[in-house]
């Protein structure tokens, strides 16, 4: 998997299927993880857990991530096309370190389902510099109908 690379959950398809998402208003978040906590995509259940994530003492960062603003789910001729503004840690002191991933979820469900990861490719710290999630310019993630 290259650096940059998302991935959604199998599971998000039977979630998208069974309803369990609005996209329209629900907070999608994106959180950071260590190299402690894995993902791959046949994960049962997938769903956002504080264990492994990334923390850093008076940082920026809080626990559950942030959340992605400006989300929109819109589709158009066949393609259904979740979009929403990149996602910025600022350069902190005190930061993170280590963070491998970054898992995205839907705050708003009881369970916290998850949709998809991120592989950041090797550790990022914010005590580096700015940590940014990019998204595609197309989107987070696309659904085609054919």
């Amino acid at each position: 998997m290259a650096r940059g690379d998302l991935t959604l959950f199998e599971e998000f398809a039977a979630n998208l299927g069974a309803e369990n998402f609005a996209f329209a208003s629900d907070a999608i978040n994106v959180a950071l993880f260590d190299t402690s906590r894995t993902f791959t995509a046949a994960d049962a259940s997938p769903a956002y857990s504080s264990a492994n994530e990334v923390t850093g003492v008076g940082s920026s960062y809080t626990a559950g991530g942030a959340t992605i603003a400006s989300t929109t789910y819109i589709e158009a001729s066949g393609v259904a096309t979740l979009a929403g503004a990149n996602v910025t840690w600022s350069q902190d002191a005190s930061g993170f370190t280590g963070a491998v991933s970054a898992l995205i979820y839907d705050g708003d469900q009881a369970s916290d389902m998850a949709i998809g990861w991120v592989d950041l490719g090797s550790a990022v710290s914010q005590q580096d510099g700015d940590v940014t999630i990019s998204w595609n310019a197309s989107g987070i993630f696309t659904v085609t109908v054919s």
